[in-house]
């Protein structure tokens, strides 16, 4: 039995009921945000279509704990914008980064989230880093299916920004790390790479069926975080 991409979307869309009692989640939801410190290097994090901030917040704790600076970026709750709302919440996140700690010297973004990464490359020259997990880069014929089925744009307005947000990686690419599932069915290691950056593939077992092998939980993969850590401390020099 493989994942659809129906239940990897309810694994997402679901967080949004963080704050209902007795409410199961199958992600590590936290609801106390990272501790606010200025950190060997500062970042941002990005979610992925339909995930709320809490679902990052684990994630961000465990950054913190290593010695880095991090935001999650708010999105609101259920976090289903469209893509003129979609820019605005991503450049209202990253100047807050850049007013608070003066810079930004990295961002890591989960799918949709790693789109947005990479587009903020060319626009920061400050970035050191930038982290795409399970994004569809390259040749991402069901993501951009998906995308227009749940009105996130159309397939020809989709490609277009993808194709434009590629193009603006060019003499960037050293900077950009993707990290890809092996077993992911919505964006597969083979879509979730980019010609010229790091692109490290995440094994599973294809016997198991827990969440390391969905698209949405990447984040709560022991082996992600510490590629991101390890990243993190040889840029900065730790």
């Amino acid at each position: 039995m493989r994942y659809s991409f129906a239940r990897a979307m309810l694994n997402e869309t679901r967080a949004a009921l963080v704050h209902m009692p007795g409410t199961a989640l199958r992600h590590k939801i936290k609801s106390e945000r990272p501790a606010d410190i200025n950190g060997l290097a500062n970042g941002l994090i990005l979610p992925g279509f339909g995930a709320p901030s809490p679902v990052y917040n684990d994630l961000g704790i465990y950054i913190v704990s290593a010695g880095f600076g991090v935001h999650v970026a708010e999105y609101g709750v259920g976090n289903l914008p469209n893509l003129t709302r979609q820019i605005r919440l991503l450049t209202h996140n990253a100047k807050w980064c850049v007013q608070r700690w003066g810079r930004l010297d990295y961002v890591i973004g989960h799918s949709l989230g790693g789109l947005e990464a990479l587009w903020l490359l060319s626009r920061y020259p400050t970035l050191k880093r930038v982290f795409a997990i399970s994004s569809p880069i390259t040749n991402p014929t069901r993501a951009i299916r998906w995308g227009a089925v749940l009105g996130i744009a159309p397939r020809h307005v989709q490609k277009k920004i993808l194709a434009r947000i590629i193009r603006r990686t060019n003499g960037h690419k050293e900077k950009v790390v993707t990290i890809s599932m092996e077993n992911d069915w919505l964006v597969p290691p083979e879509s979730g790479a980019l010609e010229g950056a790091k692109n490290v593939v995440v094994l599973g077992d294809p016997s198991e069926h827990g969440p390391l092998q969905t698209h949405t939980a990447g984040v709560d993969s022991p082996r992600v975080r510490e590629i991101i850590r390890q990243e993190l401390e040889a840029v900065f020099g730790v």
